[in-house]
């Protein structure tokens, strides 16, 4: 039972009520399960069940982080349930139900309730990870595997393995390689701490040093201080016995001083007390009254002195002013006579005459040229506006008749992105490596015009605006800039150089009767038409304008398509019985890529129109030419009156500026001789200036009787000899006045030298009081200080002066404040030995113990890497082999060399082009197809190293080109073919056409989940736009009719719609006849006349009517069927393709 299906294995799947599925079941092979459906389809459900059932997360999925959220819409809950293989004799069941609410699992084993960690270990017993990328890779995590670091790639390889000690094992290395870097990290601790100890007990044995040095220094200092001591009291002894006799001379000193201190005192009093004294002061007082009044009789006669003084300054100045006066006179005589002689020289000269002809000619024909300049400007504007429009007419004549214009302009309306790409391109070329070739439709042209529709009716929106690009580089720079920047929708193509032959040359056809094929009739470059090939197959389509017998032709060769007199001819031939066919015929229809035809009337309308506007713009020139003579010939005569005239103005101008001149001059005389009569008055000078001589005669006589007076009052008060007098007693007193102040001076002097005496003897007497103390103190205190020999030996050694003590004591007491110690650093220095010593033996301890674990740690690496070596070897080897298979270079390079376990990893290199070298798989290195195509060729790789139960792949195809998936799916199919091969799942959106297939391989064909039976197809299938519209039609026609009682807005439409016979009128009589209905059209008859009408269209197709009838059989997957069931708007060669998987799984079960 199930021989063919190894331990592990997933036999079935079976789903209810999982994302997209209601109920569903899947029965999978024992090798390559190949699960295709377009996007949307529930194709990624089957990978997500499997993950739940094998105790997955959400978080392995990548998705929605709830488990209620993978649970069908508007539903409670819902289960997976998949059947493995135990042994050959022994199947399981494992089942796991989730409920949307409580957002919680039940497990089941074989229908038996059980918990998560019993199925854990079922899945791990089987060797089975679903978060092992490297077994199971589902879509959101495809990006992933390109993304995981070397080491991480390591790990999920080791994984996989079938030697699961080795893990074990490598975690144990990781372990004992994180304990030696700890010991080390240990050492290097207790070595820090070590040197740092040593450190302070070298600078501890510097300060021992330091200390006996101190104690030596303090002993010195100590010595010094005593005998300092000794010479102090001996230098004080000695003062006492001087003060002392200081004391008693400075006594002896003050007796002295006092009685001199008598004598002088006596000696003032007995000058103070002469009789000279007391008459001065009398007559000092007579001497100052009659000096006062004396003085003030001066003043007065001062006083007048300087107003007598005043008046001659104003006499001066009057003689100034005077002056002043007669020269302005002199000049304004001076002017007057000038003005005068320039007055008699002026002479007016006579006016011109002018007749007043001229001056009424001269308005006339100004008038005259204001009309013809206006007439020539509205000429000239007339003229500029004829030349804008002969330029626009022409630019639209040549638009229409320029070929590549012409295209562009329709281009842009046809595909306003593709045009905008256009322009941009070619303004931009330069920034490419190669030319990028503008879309065909640009450059497509016909050999022959008769053949426009036939071409056209194969050229679709894709063929004709795709960019087409000759290498990778610049495909990719060129989707970068118009697609992600500029954001246009445009279609990029990368050239495939491939030689697409035909399969009957053109003389074959030619003998059946054809034309040629669409391509011959196309003329363009060769990459277009390469293109045009390889998208459209136009070397496969043949032509005849003629009338051939189809029939005829597709019996007897293998065209798929053709085109006969304007029709379309399209074979659907049967894979079992290749006489089994139907033909589908169409007739084609012109889209006017290629209308060549000018629009003539147009060009001709804008001919008529350049020729009458051609002449207009002649017959404007000849009369501007004509007007601009008139206005010549008028502008000379009105220049000669304009000269006449401005002669006449100049000279009337002259004859008015010479009037008001001579009128200016005599008003200027006039003012002068005013201002000359005004200066020639002296009257009022000759007045001041005999005041100012009254005032000085005056003046004169009362300064003369003063000074008099004066010289009487001295006469006659003897005043000279009472000054005299006066003056030498005054001599006399000062003499004695000094001597008294002589002697006061030395009185002075003498109370302050018996102040200064008294003040010493004071200090003496205290000095001496402390001096007696002092001595008293020391005396004791030498009494006390006993010195050992030795001592006394170096006493008598030291300095005998204090002031060589002094600076001994200073120095060794700066010497000393560097010795500050502490007592207990002995005690410290001790301690720190101590410590010392057991750092040491840690140290001994942790250097073997680190050389145990290295032992340890180099017999398990080596182990190791031998073991993952044999792991990765094969693989390498696999890996290169099917590399070399798709015509690429590929290895794996394990790394493990100077580096810790954890830093072991394994590199995926790849070549995929001669030129290049072999790089590193990355995300940003390879292309998305080069990145899928290594991803599955590695998996594929794994299998046999490291076998898995199976391996599952979700949607890994998306970046290959054909040509890769083909390679792919080959490799895929020569694993499949293998004795032991094992079971994989490829899940992909889309199949390559002309792919192999083999007995081995289950292919499963998915779209829109769970089909229970055909009528769910038909349910979705009468969606299409035309059965939507009969029901939406029906329904609103008994929307009007039943509300037209209670709306009379609809009332109106209804009776609109009648009158005027509509669709919607018409369209319960139209179902009627379409489905043959006998009944009242009613929502539910039409459903089930259309249901009837589809059964009938689809039974009668020759391909879908064994699907049709096989549709209850178990071993036909109908409800994994494609896209072309539901809808039926697929090309015929996907569809072929489709039809002959769904027919493998019908009748090979």
């Amino acid at each position: 039972m199930h021989c063919s299906y190894r331990k592990g294995n997933i036999l079935s799947l079976k789903l209810r009520n999982f994302q997209t599925y209601s109920e569903i079941k899947f029965n999978f092979g024992p090798n390559l399960n190949f699960i295709a459906g377009p996007n949307g389809s529930g194709k990624s459900s089957i990978a997500n069940a499997l993950v739940f059932v094998f105790g997955g997360t959400p978080k392995t999925i990548g998705k929605s982080k709830n488990i209620s959220d993978y649970i069908k819409f508007d539903t409670v809950d819902g289960y997976v349930e998949a059947v493995i293989k135990i042994s050959d004799e022994e199947v399981c069941t494992v089942k796991r139900t989730i409920r949307a609410h409580s957002n919680t699992s039940n497990w089941f084993k074989n229908n038996i309730p059980v918990t998560k960690i019993e199925i854990q270990s079922l899945v791990q017993s089987l060797n089975i990870n679903v978060d092992n990328l490297c077994q199971f890779l589902p879509q959101e995590k495809v990006s992933e595997f390109s993304r995981l670091s070397p080491e991480e790639l390591l790990q999920e390889t080791l994984e996989t393995s079938t030697d699961k000690i080795i893990i074990s094992k490598k975690e144990n290395l990781k372990l004992l390689e994180n304990n030696l870097i700890k010991i080390e990290n240990n050492i290097d601790v207790v070595d820090k701490r070590k040197e740092g100890i040593e450190k302070v007990m070298n600078d501890m044995k510097r300060d021992v040093e330091k200390f006996v040095e101190k104690e030596k220094m303090e002993e010195k200092i100590k010595l010094m201080k005593i005998k300092k001591e000794w010479i102090i009291f001996e230098i004080n002894q000695k003062n006492y016995t001087e003060i002392g006799n200081k004391i008693k001379v400075l006594k002896e000193k003050i007796e002295e001083e006092n009685e001199n201190l008598i004598e002088i005192n006596k000696a003032i009093e007995e000058e103070q007390n002469d009789s000279q004294f007391i008459n001065f002061d009398g007559k000092l007082v007579d001497f100052k009254n009659r000096n006062n009044k004396l003085d003030c009789k001066i003043k007065n006669i001062s006083s007048k002195k300087q107003t007598k003084d005043l008046i001659e300054i104003d006499k001066v100045s009057l003689e100034k002013k005077i002056n002043s006066r007669n020269s302005e006179l002199k000049n304004l005589t001076k002017k007057i006579e000038d003005l005068k002689n320039k007055l008699n020289k002026i002479s007016i000269p006579k006016p011109i005459e002018i007749n007043e002809n001229d001056k009424n000619k001269i308005d006339e024909l100004e008038e005259e040229l204001s009309n013809l300049k206006r007439e020539m400007m509205k000429i000239q504007n007339e003229s500029v506006e004829i030349s804008k429009e002969i330029e626009d007419l022409t630019s639209k004549r040549n638009l229409l008749t320029e070929s590549d214009s012409r295209k562009l302009e329709q281009l842009k309306k046809y595909h306003n992105d593709t045009y905008q790409a256009v322009v941009w391109l070619r303004a931009n070329k330069n920034i490419f490596k190669d030319e990028i070739i503008e879309p065909p439709f640009l450059h497509i042209n016909l050999k022959d015009l008769k053949y426009s529709q036939e071409v056209e009716m194969f050229l679709n929106f894709s063929i004709l605006s795709t960019f087409i690009c000759k290498n990778f580089e610049d495909f990719e720079k060129l989707t970068s800039f118009l697609k992600d920047e500029k954001k246009l929708k445009i279609n990029v193509f990368e050239k495939i150089t491939s030689e697409s032959k035909s399969k009957y040359t053109l003389e074959e056809i030619k003998n059946l009767g054809f034309d040629g094929y669409l391509i011959d009739f196309i003329e363009t470059r060769n990459e277009i038409k390469e293109f045009i090939n390889i998208m459209g197959h136009f070397n496969e389509i043949p032509i005849a304008k003629k009338s051939l017998n189809e029939n005829a032709i597709f019996k007897t060769h293998d065209f798929k398509r053709m085109v006969i007199n304007k029709s379309y001819f399209e074979i659907k031939r049967s894979k079992y019985n290749s006489e089994d066919f139907i033909i589908i015929q169409n007739r084609i229809s012109s889209k006017n890529f290629f209308d060549t035809k000018l629009p003539q009337q147009e060009i001709s309308e804008i001919e008529k129109i350049l020729k009458s506007k051609d002449l207009k713009r002649k017959d404007n020139r000849i009369q501007y030419k004509i007007i601009m003579e008139k206005i010549n010939e008028k502008d000379d005569f009105l220049n000669d009156l304009y000269s006449k005239r401005s002669e006449y103005k100049a000279r009337l101008m002259e004859i008015e500026n010479i009037t008001e001149q001579k009128k200016y001059l005599s008003n200027n005389i006039k003012d002068l001789e005013i201002e000359f009569k005004k200066l020639s008055d002296f009257s009022k000078y000759e007045i001041e200036e005999q005041e100012i001589k009254e005032k000085i005669k005056i003046i004169n006589i009362e300064i003369q009787n003063s000074i008099s007076e004066v010289v009487k009052n001295v006469k006659e008060e003897n005043f000279y000899e009472f000054f005299t007098d006066l003056y030498f007693l005054h001599q006399e007193i000062k003499q004695k006045e000094l001597k008294i102040l002589s002697e006061k001076q030395k009185l002075k002097e003498i109370n302050i030298s018996i102040e200064e005496y008294n003040d010493l003897l004071k200090k003496f007497i205290s000095s001496k009081s402390e001096l007696k103390s002092v001595l008293k103190k020391s005396k004791k205190e030498i009494l006390e200080n006993k010195l050992s020999p030795l001592q006394t030996q170096v006493l008598n050694k030291l300095p005998d002066k204090i002031e060589n003590l002094d600076k001994e004591i200073a120095s060794e007491s700066a010497k000393l404040t560097f010795f500050n110690i502490d007592t207990e650093f002995i005690k410290d220095f001790t301690s720190k030995e101590n410590i010392l010593n057991e750092i040491n033996l840690k140290k001994s301890n942790f250097e073997n113990e680190k050389r145990s674990v290295q032992i340890k740690i180099d017999s398990l690496k080596n182990d190791l890497i031998i073991k993952i070596q044999e792991i990765i070897k094969p693989i390498n080897e696999k890996f290169r082999y099917f590399f070399k298979k798709i015509n690429c270079e590929g290895k794996i390079e394990f790394h493990e060399k100077d580096l810790f376990s954890s830093k072991w990893g394994i590199n995926i290199l790849v070549k995929f082009r001669e030129n290049e070298n072999f790089e590193i798989l990355s995300s940003f290195r390879q292309s998305g197809g080069e990145k899928s195509v290594t991803t599955i060729l590695f998996l594929l790789s794994l299998q046999e190293s490291s076998p898995a139960p199976f391996r599952l792949v979700d949607e890994i195809n998306q970046g290959m080109d054909r040509y890769n998936e083909k390679l792919v799916h080959d490799i895929l199919l020569e694993i499949s073919e293998q004795p032991n091969s094992p079971q994989f799942f490829i899940i992909t959106p889309k199949i390559v056409p002309d792919l192999s297939f083999s007995r081995n391989m289950k292919v499963i064909i998915v779209y829109a989940g769970m089909f229970e039976n055909l009528e769910r197809i038909f349910e979705n299938y009468k969606h299409n736009v035309e059965l939507r519209s009969e029901h939406m039609l029906l329904q609103l026609l008994d929307c009007l009719e039943k509300s037209k009682e209670i709306s009379t807005r609809r009332a109106a439409i209804l009776k609109v719609e009648n009158n005027n016979k509509t669709h919607l009128a018409l369209i319960k009589g139209f179902l009627k006849v379409k489905y043959r209905l006998v009944e009242e059209v009613t929502k539910k008859s039409l459903e089930e006349a259309q249901l009837a009408k589809l059964y009938n269209e689809i039974e009668k197709r020759k391909f879908y009517s064994k699907l049709y009838n096989a549709r209850k059989n178990e071993l036909a997957s109908v409800s994994d069927s494609s896209r072309w069931l539901k809808r039926g708007n697929i090309r015929s060669r996907n569809e072929a393709v489709f039809c002959y998987i769904q027919d493998r799984n019908v009748f090979w079960g």
